[in-house]
């Protein structure tokens, strides 16, 4: 099944800010009828308006929820189900020396990259597979396909989200339910200095740092015709061969001197 601006709607988790932002606003360029869902009421309401007034916008919903409460989650997802595609960008990192990492961050980031995640998607699968059709698609990251020393736990719950959709992938294919997962490298967005990541590391490696417009064009392209269960760019397509060619220690241990130099320990 094909997707298109004129028969469907898709939600948008995590509207707000970083690649949810830039594809919300890709999209409504584009003239697909959106729900935007945001944490933030007063950026969402600024982002609403902007919108508004493009040509061929059409903003059917926009709601400002905080996923970590229950009844955050159920609006969220009562949106969701609403619409054919769900676009899921929500997630939080954090970087430093792991066993210094304050304890109420470390549940905060479990909670959003892993729990309610993994809720969401269920929820909203589950009515796609009532309606006969569906696509949930959720964003990992390049830090899924090895540990990450100094940026462990962020690693971790990626790695987690990559292994938990393409097992979800696999059950509900066949009945035209699509769980995908986005797995972007870096982006030029507020994401890492938000982590605990010095600022130096998007200026560092710019050459590999990628303008969060083109992953909104490729999601575009995802949510109209893209049936794979995991994609990536070109580029980090490679590096994800290399990640399943060389050893996890290998990967761990260079990715860590790299990181140790971007954060305060």
């Amino acid at each position: 099944m094909k997707y298109n601006p004129l028969e469907n709607s898709i939600s948008i988790v995590g509207a707000t800010s970083g690649l949810g932002e830039a594809t919300a606003r890709w999209l409504a360029k584009q003239g697909w009828p959106l729900r935007l869902i945001g944490r933030n009421s007063e950026k969402l309401s600024s982002l609403v308006n902007e919108l508004e007034a493009l040509p061929r916008s059409k903003i059917l919903e926009a709601i400002s929820v905080d996923l970590l409460t229950e009844g955050g989650l159920q609006k969220a997802q009562e949106s969701c189900v609403s619409s054919d595609i769900t676009l899921n960008f929500i997630g939080i990192g954090l970087a430093g020396d792991s066993v210094q990492f304050d304890e109420a961050r470390v549940r905060e980031l479990l909670r959003i990259n892993v729990e309610q995640t993994t809720l969401l998607t269920l929820n909203i699968s589950r009515a796609y597979m009532k309606r006969g059709h569906g696509k949930v698609i959720n964003t990992a990251s390049l830090a899924a396909f090895h540990p990450i020393p100094y940026f462990s736990i962020y690693a971790a719950s990626k790695a987690y989200l990559l292994s938990f959709d393409l097992a979800l992938y696999k059950e509900l294919a066949s009945k035209r339910v699509y769980v995908i997962t986005l797995c972007p490298g870096g982006l030029k967005t507020e994401f890492h200095s938000k982590a605990g990541l010095k600022d130096s590391i998007v200026k560092d490696y710019e050459t590999f740092v990628t303008e969060p417009i083109v992953w909104a064009k490729k999601i575009e392209n995802i949510v109209k015709r893209g049936k794979s269960p995991q994609y990536l760019l070109g580029r980090e397509s490679m590096y994800s061969v290399f990640t399943k060619v060389l050893p996890s220690t290998f990967m761990a241990s260079t990715s860590g001197k790299l990181y140790k130099k971007y954060v305060d320990i």
